[in-house]
């Protein structure tokens, strides 16, 4: 009973003198990806990010890769085509598989909540608590590109391919080689390829909680904590598509956020500093994964060709998850996310336009996955860096509008090489 008053009598003195009001904000945002960097910051194409290297058929295409290494003959074990260098199969492996890719994404995003200022617990702070809902459509493209899109067999690593070599692969799969590469690398893994898919849906619900202690102290405009929630709405699209279109992660995250932000006598300097942490939780799913097998998978070896079984072998199905044979019911974690974001401000027309140039460094730890006891690691820790604009007018005291524009400079995280945003603020 003591306490139920106390609480009530502590309520009625924080609620004294405090003023409430309600903001709400939309906006738009627009951004897209055609290219990535490696670790040495070198410009390379989005596909190589995707995938973490750069592919050759051998790498995804178990049956090439033993060709090559005479583990495939023909039936009866003599003629034409029982040694490598008279097999199509050998002749590909080697050949590289150039991927082509892009991102675009577009965000609607409404977000409403209730601000609360108060003068009793430090002085001066501000609470809010809110909700932030975003609509994404998102288009992703996929074009393999190869050297022997018209099957020359040139530039293998065998010097000289014979004309019956050429004759076999024209019999098997047609002149095209992206109707062998589905039939006989992809169909069997129950793989398909989409060039153009499209995604419309939304985005993760964020919670918010924050607390904001400016003018705590001269010069300190902004101190804020803030405690963001994500709860993911949209179903994860599944792995039997080369690179899914995912509009989000699937998993329920936490944000964890400072932000300060000082303010000076010139209005050529006032800087900036926010610091991010972002939490996943665990979560359920189906995903392909890299396994060694000593057979093939049925239907991945043309019907000419016949396997070795005297010489045994043990090989991974493929040198990267995406293309792995089968699909398994693996537990995800999501690796950490941390960012830095920092800069400077001007701020002009008596502070109600202000101007900023930032820096942005974003890292996330490994994803990593929990299948029968072992722990794999489906993605390495990644990392990006982008500079970032930032314009802000508020024309009254209920009002703000701004625009932000973004160009990433380094790192492997997709899906954000360029973007726009506009934003607009009510304050009731």
């Amino acid at each position: 009973m003591f306490r139920i008053k106390f609480l009530i009598i502590l309520s009625l003195l924080l609620l004294n003198g405090m003023q409430a009001s309600i903001i709400m904000r939309s906006g738009f945002e627009y951004a897209k990806q055609y290219y990535g960097y490696t670790n040495n910051n070198e410009t390379v194409a989005l596909g190589d990010i995707i995938f973490d290297k750069k592919l050759t058929l051998q790498d995804i295409y178990l049956s090439s890769k033993l060709s090559a290494r005479g583990y495939v003959t023909l039936p009866g074990g003599s003629g034409f085509g029982v040694n490598p260098s008279e097999q199509y199969l050998a002749a590909l492996a080697p050949t590289e598989l150039l991927w082509n890719a892009s991102i675009q994404e577009q965000k609607f995003f409404f977000e409403g909540g209730y601000y609360v200022s108060s003068s009793r617990l430090w002085g001066s702070e501000l609470f809010y608590f809110g909700f932030l809902l975003p609509c994404l459509k998102k288009r992703q493209t996929l074009s393999l590109e190869s050297v022997h899109n018209k099957i020359t067999l040139n530039g293998s690593s065998y010097p000289t391919v014979g004309e019956s070599t050429v004759k076999q692969f024209l019999l098997d799969a047609g002149i095209d080689f992206l109707d062998f590469f589905q039939r006989y690398v992809l169909d069997p893994k129950n793989l398909s390829y989409v060039p153009v898919q499209e995604n419309i849906g939304f985005g993760d619900l964020q919670l918010v909680g924050l607390c904001d202690w400016g003018g705590v102290k001269k010069g300190i405009e902004t101190l804020q904590i803030a405690i963001m929630l994500g709860i993911p709405l949209t179903k994860r699209q599944s792995y039997d598509v080369i690179w899914p279109n995912q509009l989000t992660r699937g998993a329920v995250n936490m944000q964890v956020q400072g932000l300060l932000q000082v303010t000076t006598k010139r209005w050529f300097y006032n800087p900036y500093l926010q610091c991010r942490g972002t939490l996943y939780f665990p979560f359920s799913e189906k995903r392909r994964l890299q396994k060694k097998r000593n057979d093939l998978v049925p239907g991945s070896l043309p019907k000419r060709f016949i396997l070795n079984t005297v010489k045994p072998f043990e090989e991974y199905d493929s040198v990267v998850n995406a293309f792995a044979d089968n699909l398994f019911e693996v537990l995800v974690e999501e690796g950490v996310g941390v960012s830095l974001l920092m800069g400077n401000f001007l701020y002009l027309d008596k502070g109600r336009l202000r101007i900023g140039i930032l820096y942005e460094y974003m890292y996330k730890t490994p994803t990593k996955c929990k299948f029968f006891r072992e722990e794999k690691v489906l993605h390495d820790d990644l990392y990006a860096g982008q500079i970032m604009f930032y314009a802000a007018y508020a024309p009254s005291n209920t009002v703000q509008l701004s625009i932000q524009m973004s160009e990433q400079i380094q790192g492997k995280l997709t899906g954000r090489e360029s973007a726009f945003s506009f934003n607009i603020v009510y304050k009731i």
